[in-house]
């Protein structure tokens, strides 16, 4: 092989190298970011999450609020006390009940919304290591087709030791 051809071999062999480490580390950012972007979105689930519980345990509260008045007019326009034992009775049983519903759809918002967080969280993680292997796989890359070049330029006599 004549040295100019053994040289542009060398010359291609190095390019190549650089350019696939270049392609492999733009592949890893495209991927971080896309994962960046789930992470996003899976903060904006929680943020929501955790709205619609605050939403959902006024609404329940309001409701409860509405069957207690309901049930003092009824028991006044019937003639009972409404300070009677048995109506504070039944209108704290009422009042317990909502609390209770109030607090479960709070928990549960709570626990959707942390479910959220985790998930986000895991694609934080993910979109570390898929930058991370993209460099890795660029320098290695660079690496090989330097040590590629190197092999290839001793064989073909171009680069002598001694």
């Amino acid at each position: 092989m004549g040295v100019p051809l053994a040289a542009a071999s060398l010359g291609a062999q190095l390019v190549g190298g650089v350019m696939s480490g270049i392609g492999q580390r733009q592949a890893g950012q495209a991927n971080a970011a896309i994962d960046r972007q789930n992470a996003a979105i899976a903060h904006m689930a929680a943020g929501d999450a955790s709205a619609r519980g605050v939403f959902d345990a006024s609404k329940i509260r309001s409701q409860g609020g509405q069957i207690i008045g309901t049930a003092r007019a009824g028991a006044g326009a019937s003639g009972v006390d409404v300070g009677s034992r048995d109506v504070q009775g039944a209108l704290g049983s009422t009042r317990f009940i909502t609390d209770m519903n109030v607090g479960t759809t709070r928990s549960n918002a709570e626990k959707e919304a942390w479910g959220h967080e985790v998930e986000a969280s895991n694609w934080e993680a993910k979109a570390r290591v898929a930058s991370a292997e993209g460099n890795n796989a660029m320098f290695s890359s660079i690496l090989g087709a330097v040590g590629g070049a190197g092999m290839s330029a001793y064989g073909s006599g171009l680069l002598k030791f001694g």
